[in-house]
Order: structure tokens, then sequence, then C-alpha cells
């Protein structure tokens, strides 16, 4: 039961960076067609933190090792992200 709990915060932590670098992503496309851009990155970023800090808050649970598997799966999503977007080109 402990290693599914371990592998959902995995997931969850992968869903979580997979949602912070694919909006990352978009924002730094979608910028140039923005009047403001920089108001526009900071409003971004600051949504894109506390959605990413409170998912990670919820997953954890007060858990230091729930609280590292999902950290683990975001930062697997970040490079599953720079993968797929290095050879999509």
């Amino acid at each position: 039961m402990r290693n599914m709990i371990i592998l959902l915060s995995l997931i969850g932590g992968f869903i979580l960076g997979f949602m912070f670098f694919a909006s990352l992503y978009w924002s730094i496309r979608k910028m140039s067609d923005i009047e403001k851009p920089s108001m526009f990155m900071v409003s971004t970023s600051l949504l894109r933190m506390v959605v990413l800090l409170v998912g990670f808050y919820f997953i954890s649970g007060n858990d230091g090792r729930r609280f590292l598997a999902a950290l683990l799966g975001s930062v697997i999503a970040k490079f599953a992200i720079i993968y797929f977007l290095k050879n999509s080109k």
C-alpha cells in the first residue's frame, strides 16, 4: 500500500510538472503576440508557481517521501517535454 501511494505521488508530480512546463512553453511562444509581455510573463509565472506549490502541498500530505516522489515526477516531466520538443522539429 505504501509503494502505491509513492507511485501515485510520482504520477501526480509528473502531471503537475507537465502542466508547469507545457504552460511555460506556451507562455513563451505567446509572448510575441501580447501587448505587454512583461506583465504577461509575471502573471503567468506566478500562476504556474502557485498551482505547482499548492499541488505539491496536497500531494505530499506532510510526508517527505511523497514530496520527493512528486518532485521527481516533475523533473521527469521536464525532461520528457524537452525530449519531445527537440524531436518534433
